[in-house]
């Protein structure tokens, strides 16, 4: 019987073996296969196997990457400007220096508590020379950081309850001396046209590259600042300047990657680009054409090297207060609009509309006033035959009530000066410490004594001012003031109003016989200290001294507190320039009359946020109630 051919048939007697194993991961049951075989001579043969499957594994469907991060502590600021480029060189306006200040580190800081300059990139610094050259010694932790979306992250912000998730921050390299030296160099290119340039002409060699049709690299050299080692850098300036600190607070020493702003290929201030080395980066996640999603998100810098205890308020053992994770910058078309969401808990905080102003200001939590570096003034001629005596100076200042002034003209945005160097000034007195201010009895003596007795008996008065319908009102109802508390007669004053540049020119000393007797002017500074007021203001020789007065020992004062290195020494210095000019028997070269504000609308689980007198808002000293945030807004 030949068995070589053969058909095999094949007779499966079995379990599905699918079914047989259970999604459990039980052992499965064996399976039974009985296959029959038949020869070409007709035998048959049948064969019986029994098969146990091995178990299956159950996988996974695969899903889409969802990344849900943290609950974040999180501010919402509403906004109405529009935010520009964040360059720190170029002012665009107060938004954007608000994420300006925080997205980059400054050489140093002001610190808005103390009003001094404290460390923030610069650990040290070192004068020499009686200050004339100074050496900075930098932290070697501070990173260019990037913050780009993370590997399969998904956000729609269909609606407000979405968590903006946590961009992922990596480094790019870190920042150095160097990156400093390329920010002064770059704002004293004239191709960069910086705002405010002319600050820097304090280092050397500055200004006259400034003044370049055509700028070289070795040009750029010769300006006085150089990095010593990775972490040193040295300034050389025109003059000793114990104030120069307080000048390095500026954003035009804000490091910068200047390998990236050369670099043809990418645009460095583009979010898909942007490098930062601040408190906070620039997250992705914001989205302008979405209503609900933050045009612009800033994210904790996770890599930032500095603690902060700024929010350690604490209640039985727990931690009321929390610091920012994360900003979220809401634009409106209207600051009407952004009130709405604000008065529905939506929003932190936002400037109060001046629509709105009557209602909020006047109610029993008024919203706190934030003050700038802006202060008004009326300035007198002392070559006028009519104000040329400190008495007659002393009687119109002391008969101005600065809060009528304040609450009738200005909407109450605004506080009053005795002095001239307002609140986050360095070296500045505090505002209602140094001045005489409002003092009628005081003013009617000090007319007496300045032999005319009675104002009538003053003759005309001309009073320049600029040609807005405010400045008139200013203007009138300081008028009113001297009608009803000097005996002054309302057709002796001549107001004259002109055009703000012809202001400016008319009130020079140099101006001769279009002067006015009195005048209408405002100083706002360039960097916080007190030496960038009483110098282009007021001293008899270095800066305008528009009222036109003789040198004195003020002046040395102010001389001397330009180059005294020691801060404790230079506050009292300026301390007794204020008196000298504005307490009981000053001279009264002007008339201090406000300081300027704007109110800030802020939720009560806000429970600290320091007012940033000059440069933006640090968002890093900001604290949150978070639990009660959370409680209202579920409401």
């Amino acid at each position: 019987m030949d068995k070589k051919h053969f058909r095999p048939l094949l007779l499966c007697v079995l379990l599905t073996i699918f079914g047989a194993v259970g999604c459990d991961g039980a052992i499965p049951t064996p399976v039974t296969v009985t296959e029959v075989i038949t020869f070409d001579d007709g035998e048959t043969v049948i064969i019986t196997r029994v098969f146990t499957p091995e178990p299956t594994r159950e996988l996974p469907t695969p899903i889409a990457t969802i990344f849900v991060p943290e609950p974040q502590v999180q501010l919402d600021v509403g906004v109405v400007q529009t935010i520009g480029p964040f360059d720190p060189q170029l002012r665009f306006n107060d938004t954007t220096d608000d994420l300006i200040e925080n997205l980059y580190i400054g050489l140093t800081q002001l610190d808005p508590n103390t009003q001094t300059v404290r460390p923030e990139f610069a650990i040290a610094w070192e004068p020499k020379n009686d200050g004339q050259r100074w050496t900075f010694t930098l932290r070697e932790d501070v990173n260019w950081v990037q913050a780009s979306k993370p590997s399969g992250s998904f956000f729609s912000r269909e609606d407000e309850t979405d968590e903006v998730p946590l961009a992922v921050v990596d480094v790019v390299r870190r920042v150095t001396a160097q990156d400093v030296v390329a920010a002064v160099r770059r704002t004293c290119d004239p191709r960069t046209a910086a705002a405010d340039v002319f600050v820097l002409f304090i280092i050397e060699g500055c200004e006259a590259v400034n003044g370049l049709l055509q700028v070289t690299d070795a040009d750029l050299a010769q300006i006085g600042v150089r990095a010593i080692s990775g972490n040193q850098i040295e300034f050389k300036l025109t003059r000793p300047a114990a104030w120069f600190p307080a000048v390095t607070t500026l954003p035009a020493f804000y490091p910068i990657p200047s390998e990236r702003i050369a670099d043809d290929t990418l645009d460095w201030l583009d979010p898909e680009d942007f490098v930062s080395s601040g408190t906070f980066v620039l997250s992705p996640f914001g989205n302008p054409e979405l209503e609900l999603a933050p045009l612009s998100i800033l994210q904790a810098n996770p890599l930032w090297p500095v603690s902060n205890n700024a929010c350690n308020r604490l209640q039985d053992d727990q931690q009321l207060d929390k610091q920012i994770e994360m900003v979220n910058i809401y634009q409106f078309q209207s600051s009407l609009d952004a009130l709405a969401i604000w008065e529905d808990a939506g929003l932190d905080v936002m400037p109060l509309p001046d629509a709105a102003a009557p209602r909020y200001i006047n109610s029993l939590s008024a919203p706190p006033l934030v003050t700038n570096e802006e202060v008004f003034y009326l300035g007198f001629n002392f070559d006028s035959p009519r104000f040329n005596t400190p008495e007659i100076r002393r009687a119109f200042s002391a008969a101005i009530d600065r809060e009528q002034l304040i609450e009738e003209v200005y909407g109450m945005a605004g506080r009053p000066m005795g002095h001239f160097t307002p609140p986050g000034v360095v070296h500045a007195p505090p505002i209602d410490q140094v001045g005489i201010g409002y003092s009628p009895d005081y003013a009617l003596q000090q007319l007496f004594l300045s032999g005319y007795g009675a104002c009538p008996l003053m003759g005309d008065i001309n009073y320049m001012i600029s040609a807005s319908d405010l400045a008139l009102q200013h203007a009138e109802t300081l008028i009113d003031m001297w009608v009803d508390e000097l005996g002054c007669l309302a057709n002796q004053f001549k107001i004259e109003q002109v055009q703000f540049g012809t202001l400016l020119a008319n009130t020079r000393a140099t101006s001769e016989a279009a002067r006015p007797d009195i005048f209408d002017l405002g100083w706002a500074s360039f960097y916080p200290d007190a030496h960038n007021w009483f110098e282009p203001v007021l001293h008899c020789e270095m800066g305008d001294n528009r009222p036109n007065r003789a040198c004195s020992e003020v002046d040395t004062i102010l001389s001397n507190a330009a180059v005294t290195l020691d801060g404790d020494e230079r506050t009292q210095l300026y301390r007794q320039a204020e008196n000298l000019f504005f307490g009981d028997g000053g001279s009264y070269p002007i008339a201090p009359l406000y300081v300027r504000g704007n109110y800030r609308l802020t939720q009560d689980w806000i429970t600290q946020s320091p007012t940033a007198y000059t440069g933006g808002t640090q968002f890093d000293n900001w604290c949150i109630n978070q639990d009660l945030k959370d409680l209202e807004r579920s409401q």
